[in-house]
């Protein structure tokens, strides 16, 4: 890698977070434009230094999504989270795969990866989302983020299920050793933040680092998707990190503050503006005003009638946030060849769209005062 070049994608992504400050936008997007023109007008291109930090961006990006799973949220009103979850992203999966696959005429694993990337909900928009309109605490706030929660998990399976059918036989494997993982990682990892916090070698970020690189690596011995295993590694840390905040914001630093944004950046560099024509900007038109509205309609219904009609309007357009995990299915979805390159522009950009949309549209929504 030419040492002009890291300087350049070093100065594009800080220039990306302080345009999206000053826009108000979520950053992760000024990211991926800003990828888009590095690509296409500075001639830029990724090489291993890039790949390498974006794929541990997205490893830390799902680790952090699993970590925001909270349990307890999902055990109070389980039932209604998860049933309104599943018919938010079910519903729109199975329209957005109808039109892929009997309209436009693509094959059943295209289509599956079309409708997965349009139907996910970022919990790491929607969460810093519905806490900066001052939500966090309400019945309203906990009930979005219960629902986003159920999405997350829900298109994490279906990457699962979906995208890797051919590797169903390393399935078991990768049981096993979740398993063993679950059973043994907190009491290992509880030892050596007893023995070793505090320190100023920051042994605890040490050691979760190395647990992501291993998931990587392990991941991909057993052919199966590394972002799907960061997100339960996420998951069986969220009660360790629970006491010790201090882990977190070090570690979300890092992720966020470095990794996450190559990651983005990278994302954005895949878009070849060349690939786009008539055909592509028909799939933007079609599948991005049926992702968008089928989620906003039905999300506006429900929240509706469980409290009133402006929250209604402001769910439906937080749960139009799919920034982290669409991104990621998409780019998986290129990986393995499922999609050409300029699907993949046209899902991207559809995605960015809807979230630049309902980030505008919000501001004419104030916030609700349901102070509980």
């Amino acid at each position: 890698m030419k040492m002009e070049t890291i300087v350049y994608v070093g100065i594009l992504i800080v220039l990306a977070g302080i345009i999206a400050l000053e826009m108000r936008i979520p950053v992760a997007i000024m990211e991926i434009i800003l990828g888009v023109l590095a690509f296409n007008i500075l001639g830029l291109t990724t090489d291993l230094w890039i790949e390498f930090m974006a794929n541990l961006g997205v490893l830390g990006i799902m680790f952090f999504a699993g970590l925001e799973i909270d349990p307890n949220v999902l055990k109070r009103d389980f039932l209604k989270s998860s049933s309104t979850g599943a018919l938010i992203y079910l519903c729109r999966l199975a329209i957005v795969f109808v039109v892929a696959f009997l309209f436009f005429g693509y094959n059943l694993y295209t289509s599956l990866l079309i409708g997965i990337s349009l139907s996910t909900t970022s919990l790491a928009l929607v969460y810093p989302i519905v806490k900066e309109r001052g939500s966090i605490k309400t019945d309203y706030g906990q009930a979005i983020l219960s629902v986003a929660m159920v999405i997350d998990i829900l298109s994490t399976i279906s990457l699962i299920i979906f995208v890797q059918p051919e590797h169903e036989a390393f399935l078991a494997i990768y049981i096993v050793i979740s398993f063993l993982i679950f059973l043994f990682a907190p009491k290992v990892t509880k030892k050596i933040f007893a023995r070793y916090g505090g320190n100023i070698a920051e042994i605890e970020v040490r050691f979760i680092l190395l647990f992501l690189v291993a998931a990587g690596f392990l991941a991909e011995k057993l052919m199966l998707s590394e972002v799907i295993f960061a997100f339960f590694l996420g998951l069986i840390f969220s009660e360790i990190l629970t006491d010790r905040k201090d882990v977190e914001e070090k570690l979300r630093g890092i992720i966020f503050g470095f990794l996450a944004p190559v990651f983005f950046f990278k994302a954005g560099m895949l878009m070849d503006l060349r690939s786009l024509n008539i055909d592509v900007f028909f799939f933007i038109l079609v599948f991005g005003t049926i992702a968008y509205l089928s989620v906003y309609l039905i999300a506006k219904h429900i929240f509706t009638r469980w409290f009133d009609p402006e929250i209604g309007k402001c769910t439906g357009l937080i749960f139009n946030f799919r920034l982290s995990f669409g991104i990621i299915a998409a780019i998986f979805g290129l990986r393995m060849s499922l999609i050409t390159v300029p699907i993949y522009t046209g899902i991207v950009t559809i995605i960015l769209l809807a979230s630049v949309v309902s980030s505008i549209l919000l501001k004419f929504i104030p916030s609700p005062e349901l102070v509980e």
